[in-house]
């Protein structure tokens, strides 16, 4: 059976009619890309993800947890 693979590039592009019955994947690949070199130039040390926001919490408490 072959497979039926459609691209949308603009969320304003996506036919929400056509989404019935089909599995669908967001991959923003140039907004994060644009995002993270805008934000290395500007002296971030570093870039970061996160599968989840639980982890990326979990990550912060213990990596800015202040000692008293």
């Amino acid at each position: 059976m072959p497979i039926e693979i459609d691209a949308v590039f603009r969320y304003a592009d996506l036919e929400q009619s056509r989404l019935n019955g089909r599995s669908v994947a967001v991959i923003d690949v140039l907004r994060a890309t644009s995002s993270i070199c805008f934000a290395l130039a500007a002296g971030c040390e570093a870039a970061m993800s996160f599968e989840t926001i639980d982890t990326l919490r979990r990550y912060a408490e213990t990596r800015y947890r202040t000692q008293t």
